[in-house]
């Protein structure tokens, strides 16, 4: 060999074509272990408690056997659910009237004692991927679809809405909450605005009267039979109270009134959501404490335990169950009356209880 190569090291370059063929390969491989995973683990005994959790839950709200009438109103029969997890990205599709199973579609095989047909569908799915991409929770008046079928879909996770207690981001909970508000709220006008400077020093001492009527209503309906009676009458000192607060501002008055309608109504159906699926959770029920007195609230706020906000922002959730408890209790057909909400229209449950009620318009 001639001196002027001696020692020179020649290397040989890889093709150009080689690294985009590796990358392929890769993703191929990657591909194909997940939609080989996503037809495995296809019987109800081989998936983990928080996916058997969600199946079981949604057969209860499905057969609702102590035939709760909130539950029904919602026609979940005839509502396909797309059921996602945070945790580990299995999607489960309920009630499904056409899927198959197919290349992305893997039937989960369940006892006879459940009553619709469930399948996993990988995530590879391109409509799949399209949910994941439209938001946490379905926005009111779009219509999301799955295999040709209009769907409505939940995302779940284990802390959050498995293992937690007393919370109404409980599965079962939240998912009749949403839905409610996805179904049976969309030609509803919209919550307006409230600030805390809308809480004058009046207005605040007006709740006292308020929050005292509600806890008469709140202690009379946790007996095991209340008396209708009675109920009616702390009904009527509450609407008084208001009526009181609405002289003293009446713009804030009428926009807490329908915000807790808003909100107060589809808290009521998912508190009856967890009485079909045997989760514990009601009116004013927090982590450390449960069923919290309406009376507890001022003497709260002025010990600076929480905020002002809780008047209008949490407490619209609380207040408004429990007008809607109170009318439901009485005998009165509220759905009726407020599925008359509409873009033109707006109908708040203290309208509902002053026509009940009979209340004249001046003492």
């Amino acid at each position: 060999m001639s001196e002027r190569y001696r020692g020179l090291r020649f290397e040989r370059k890889a093709p150009k074509w080689l690294p985009p063929v590796i990358f392929i390969g890769v993703v191929i491989s990657l591909l194909g272990i997940l939609l080989y995973i996503n037809h495995t683990y296809d019987e109800y005994l081989k998936l983990d408690y928080a996916d058997k959790l969600v199946i079981d839950e949604f057969e209860r709200l499905l057969r609702n056997e102590i035939n709760n009438k909130e539950i029904e109103d919602l026609d979940l029969k005839n509502k396909t659910v797309v059921f996602i997890s945070e945790d580990n990205f299995r999607v489960f599709v309920m009630n499904s009237k056409k899927m198959k199973n197919s290349l992305f579609n893997q039937k989960v095989k369940l006892s006879d004692k459940y009553s619709f047909d469930c399948y996993k569908v990988s995530i590879l799915n391109p409509e799949v991927i399209k949910l994941l991409l439209s938001g946490d929770t379905p926005k009111v008046g779009k219509t999301y679809k799955l295999n040709g079928e209009e769907v409505y879909y939940y995302r779940y996770n284990r802390d959050n809405n498995i293992d937690a207690k007393y919370t109404s981001d409980h599965i079962s909970v939240e998912l009749v909450f949403n839905m409610y508000n996805y179904y049976k709220q969309k030609d509803w006008q919209p919550v307006l605005e409230i600030s805390s400077s809308m809480v004058t020093k009046e207005i605040y001492e007006a709740y006292t009267d308020v929050f005292a009527h509600l806890s008469e209503m709140q202690y009379e309906l946790g007996k095991e039979t209340p008396d209708k009676q009675k109920l009616g009458e702390y009904a009527y000192q509450y609407v008084r109270a208001i009526d009181k607060m609405k002289e003293i501002d009446p713009e804030y008055t009428n926009k807490v009134l329908y915000r807790e309608t808003y909100m107060g109504v589809p808290r009521y159906y998912s508190i009856n959501a967890a009485k079909v699926t045997n989760y514990n959770f009601g009116i004013m029920y927090y982590e450390k404490e449960q069923n919290v007195s309406f009376s507890n609230v001022i003497t709260t706020i002025n010990a600076g335990g929480v905020s002002k906000s809780f008047l209008y922002e949490r407490g619209s959730y609380e207040i408004g169950a429990l007008l809607t408890e109170t009318l439901d209790y009485l005998g009165v057909d509220y759905m009726n009356v407020i599925s008359q909400n509409s873009k033109d229209n707006k109908v708040t449950l203290y309208d509902i209880l002053v026509d009940y009620l009979d209340v004249p318009e001046d003492l």
